[in-house]
């Protein structure tokens, strides 16, 4: 009787052990899948985008948070030059995606895992912190500094349009503001020095797709970008007596080229001047938005 009794008794005890195991495994989520990121994954609810400078680089570092401040993603972009201006720019969320400018690039994330969906190298442009905006049907509109001063992707990554310069006496966008149809970019810079303001009409903007094609063509019998790259430094050696270190083609939007005269200082660029000039005429305005004629020089 007395081994029996002992045998019950540790039998009742290995019973009770057992659901308490149970138990633990039950309010533990049953293992250590979720310890691991394998189980239920929390909901992104903010992005933060933190721009940094390392030994003359510049790279950022993209986190995604749920509603408890707790990290889910975190991302480092590439490395690149530190320049005059910074290469990236928040942008913001839109239902399951977000966006942000990445050394001239639009890039779209996946919200809830931090994966790109697609890249779109058109803006080219040097993004600003508050000159953007997103459209209720996830449209992105963007002016950067020195241009473009217009600039619009849709939600799947297609370029709407990019308007290189609407107003040539204007630059160094701030602001951005939307009524229906109406976009007013608020300029810094001007010729008189009081800034000022650019309207784009959205009623009045056409698709036209992607245009991002930077190579020695032209969209008619104009000048090649080499050519266009040697009357702008012959022009400006003209008026300054002097050529930057620099010159090249910066974008183009149909015949309208942008060139762009600097020098690398290693930590950051000086830039000279940008020309924006039609290949075919050879007329445009600088930075300052003065007409200038590229065919007056040899």
């Amino acid at each position: 009787m007395s081994n029996k009794r002992k045998t019950t008794r540790r039998n009742g005890i290995l019973i009770v052990l057992a659901l308490i195991v149970i138990s633990a495994l039950a309010m533990t989520g049953c293992g250590s899948e979720d310890a691991q990121g394998e189980g239920s994954q929390s909901q992104v609810t903010d992005v933060s985008l933190i721009s940094k400078i390392d030994d003359s680089n510049r790279y950022a570092t993209i986190v995604g948070t749920d509603d408890q401040g707790d990290v889910v993603w975190t991302i480092k972009t590439d490395e690149y030059p530190a320049a005059e201006l910074d290469c990236f720019s928040d942008i913001g969320i839109y239902q399951d995606q977000y966006y942000y400018v990445e050394n001239g690039n639009v890039v779209c994330l996946a919200l809830d895992t931090g994966e790109k969906k697609w890249e779109n190298p058109d803006f080219q442009g040097s993004p600003t912190q508050y000159c953007h905006y997103i459209d209720d049907d996830g449209s992105v509109y963007l002016s950067g500094y020195y241009g473009p001063d217009f600039y619009a992707v849709d939600k799947d990554g297609v370029t709407i349009n990019r308007i290189k310069q609407v107003d040539g006496l204007y630059y160094w966008p701030s602001e951005m503001h939307v009524d229906g149809d109406k976009i007013t970019i608020i300029m810094e810079g001007s010729a008189d020095g009081n800034g000022g303001e650019i309207y784009i009409d959205l009623s009045q903007i056409e698709r036209y797709g992607s245009s991002s094609d930077s190579s020695d063509t032209s969209t008619g019998d104009g000048y090649t970008n080499e050519e266009l790259v040697e009357k702008a430094e012959a022009y400006y050696r003209s008026i300054h007596g002097d050529t930057p270190p620099i010159v090249e083609v910066d974008s183009e939007n149909g015949d309208e080229v942008m060139i762009h005269l600097y020098e690398d200082m290693g930590d950051h660029t000086a830039t000279y001047d940008w020309y924006t000039v039609d290949r075919n005429t050879l007329k445009g305005q600088d930075v300052l938005g003065n007409d200038i004629d590229l065919s007056t020089v040899n």
